[in-house]
């Protein structure tokens, strides 16, 4: 049973890939000629909530080295044993590890929570999928969130999303 474990996708890194997926699938979805305006508009707001999961991703990543480093190891499932995510950020191993955890922790409490991106992807209703949607709207505006990609250079705000 530990071996299943320790092959299963890491938590955030397997919600991401989903994401990804469930994106260019809704993409494809949405550009049907046979689609009822009803359907369209739902499709529609899946994909700008996506984008703005992926812009606040990319404010997270441009804002700073450390920033970036966490971000990549969350999204990946890689292991902070590697010595290119070493960097003069982190302390040590057991820092960098540290700062990955509370960084999944909250990706995984927020923007990669796994039942709002399983509602986000499979919701077929308006009532649905407008309640997943106001639900990320409120994540989006997370102050714990927007600590990590204020500082972006490119001059965005988590809350912009």
């Amino acid at each position: 049973m530990g071996k299943d474990i320790e092959m299963a996708v890491p938590l955030v890194a397997h919600e991401y890939r989903l994401l990804i997926e469930g994106y260019g699938e809704i993409k494809a979805r949405s550009e049907s000629g046979s689609l009822t305006d009803e359907e369209r508009y739902l499709l529609h707001l899946k994909l700008l909530t996506i984008e703005g999961i992926s812009l606040i991703l990319e404010l997270i990543e441009d804002s700073s080295k450390r920033n970036k480093v966490l971000l990549v190891l969350c999204l990946s499932g890689e292991k902070c044993s590697s010595r290119k995510y070493m960097s003069k950020e982190f302390k040590s191993q057991a820092a960098l590890r540290a700062a990955r955890n509370q960084f999944r922790f909250l990706l995984a409490s927020t923007l990669f929570k796994s039942d709002k991106i399983e509602a986000l992807l499979k919701s077929e209703s308006r009532q649905e999928v407008e309640e997943v949607v106001r639900w990320f709207n409120t994540v989006f505006d997370n102050s714990e969130l927007k600590r990590y990609c204020d500082n972006s250079p490119m001059g965005g705000h988590c809350h912009e999303a």
